[in-house]
């Protein structure tokens, strides 16, 4: 039975190629994929008195059960002034929010324990975004992997992401 994988996709362009490739070769490493544009999801900006007049919006609840049904998890976005894609990180502090009762790790709940792996295409490295959504994953109780896609125009792309997907179902299968 192929595993739930979720693709977080924090931009357009060449990051949604990217997105489209990994998305293509997850089934020939035992996935079944589901990308989340994040650029379309319906998220107005987080701020706690939204929250607690409105409680998260309907996409984000969708999401947060789709997050805890998958076994491995994919984030894609470009740097942005040195950080994370501003769609990201406001989908991380809705989905912060979504608690389930029966679910003992409170906040973490669509997180933990999920593993992952990063990609981003870029005309550099993006060394700064890749390294601040590590730490943000980790601290979140994702399991993310040692070797991030940092592809740029020139690398084999397609032999990349094969060695990614194959390192992370072997990981999602463990678990």
């Amino acid at each position: 039975m192929p595993i739930k994988l979720l693709i977080f996709l924090a931009s357009q362009g060449l990051n949604k190629k990217l997105a489209s490739r990994i998305a293509g070769h997850s089934d020939d490493c035992g996935f079944k994929s589901h990308t989340i544009d994040l650029v379309d999801l319906d998220a107005p900006l987080f701020s706690m008195k939204l929250h607690e007049q409105n409680g998260p919006p309907e996409s984000i609840k969708n999401l947060a059960s789709l997050m805890r049904s998958s076994g491995a998890l994919v984030f894609v976005g470009p740097e942005y002034n040195g950080g994370l894609p501003p769609n990201l990180t406001n989908t991380f502090a809705w989905l912060s929010l979504c608690t389930f009762p029966e679910d003992k790790h409170g906040w973490r709940s669509c997180f933990i324990n999920k593993p992952a792996f990063l990609a981003t295409h870029s005309s550099g490295v993006a060394l700064k975004m890749l390294s601040a959504l590590r730490m943000q994953l980790a601290h979140m109780g994702v399991l993310v992997m040692a070797r991030d896609l940092s592809v740029t125009l020139s690398q084999n792309l397609d032999q990349m992401i094969l060695e990614n997907l194959t390192e992370l179902h072997q990981l999602a299968a463990k678990n």
